[in-house]
């Protein structure tokens, strides 16, 4: 009886775990590119061969076809209904989603956006550069242009290869401008549904027209005080940065002239290279580079030559620079690039 029993409970087990047939599996790339002429709709299917259904239209999605090759296919793609892509043409989009153009008398390009943008890129004719990040709604960017190829969300790099091919091959040798949005268009719907929907939305832009825009000199970094008789005594380099006058007490006592300062539009940082044992020793500053909130300051370190004659006094040479707006954190470089010293604001 009990050898019945376990028959019969493995035979409900096995009649409980019949495996269903597993349905056919594919991805969706569909990237929504708007043109200044025309709106378009690109959709790259990988995965299994199959019938996929949208609404009355049947789409089938098959390897490429032996001996065809085609500007737009994409590895690994399938083929749709014998083409390397679904590609559906519409009118233009009336919205404006952004303009760049070339700021006279400056030449330095200028953002405006009138919806929030992910990224914006540039091409000169020769080179991609990165404009912006994501810029909100109603905001106006000078840009710093930074020589980049584009890396766009929800794209492979396969793809983006394609499509950036195609954006370029219609700009009639104008510069262009790309805008990435949040793709306005709703999933297409299909039936079977896929494993994984990727989107994404790019704006084009051909031309950078040109406009009567004054734009202010950027606030530069300058020298406050500088000298050789500070009283730091320690034997290594320090740096400091002082965003208010507590944090410029820290470092106010080395210095020999301490010259008041108003924090309320500035900063200050201050590079202590340590006591000498001779004169001839002092440090000069070179240049200065932003990089969001944090400068790189690159100095000048002078040392008396050999066999010069110099002062038998200890010196202890420093740098107090005047930096604008309310910095995270200050490098200070040598002309080679080798670290000095760094430093960031006190926090009481």
């Amino acid at each position: 009886m009990r050898r019945l029993l376990a028959v019969s409970l493995l035979a409900l087990g096995l009649t409980s775990c019949v495996f269903e047939p597993q349905r056919p599996y594919y991805n969706v790339t569909d990237v929504q590119m708007f043109f200044p002429e025309s709106s378009e709709r690109w959709l790259y299917f990988y995965g299994d061969s199959m019938l996929v259904l949208n609404g009355q239209r049947s789409l089938r999605l098959e390897p490429k076809p032996a001996g065809q090759s085609n500007i737009w296919e994409v590895k690994d793609a399938l083929w749709v209904n014998g083409e390397p892509v679904l590609r559906e043409v519409a009118p233009r989009w009336s919205r404006t989603v952004a303009l760049t153009v070339s700021a006279l008398p400056s030449s330095r390009l200028v953002l405006r956006t009138e919806q929030e943008i992910e990224s914006a890129w540039y091409y000169d004719g020769s080179s991609w550069y990165q404009l912006s990040a994501s810029v909100e709604e109603g905001r106006q960017v000078v840009s710093d242009p930074q020589a980049r190829t584009p890396e766009l969300e929800g794209l492979t790099g396969a793809e983006e290869q394609v499509l950036l091919r195609e954006i370029l091959a219609r700009r009639g040798g104008r510069p262009v401008v790309l805008y990435e949005i949040t793709p306005p268009l709703q999933r297409l719907r299909l039936e079977p549904g896929p494993f994984l929907y990727r989107q994404a939305g790019l704006v084009v832009q051909y031309g950078v027209p040109q406009e009567l825009i004054v734009i202010p000199e950027p606030p530069t970094v300058r020298v406050l005080t500088q000298g050789s008789q500070s009283t730091y005594s320690d034997t290594l380099p320090l740096a400091y940065v002082a965003t208010n006058p507590i944090a410029y007490s820290r470092f106010r006592s080395f210095l020999p002239d301490a010259p008041s300062v108003n924090f309320s539009e500035v900063s200050l940082a201050a590079l202590f290279i340590g006591q000498k044992p001779t004169g001839g020793y002092s440090v000069r500053f070179v240049s200065a580079r932003q990089q969001g909130t944090t400068w790189e300051i690159t100095v000048s370190l002078i040392s008396p030559a050999p066999g010069a004659i110099v002062t038998q006094v200890i010196t202890s040479p420093y740098l107090v620079l005047q930096i604008p707006g309310r910095p995270s954190r200050v490098i200070f470089r040598d002309t080679s690039g080798r670290l000095i010293a760094e430093g960031t604001p006190f926090v009481q």
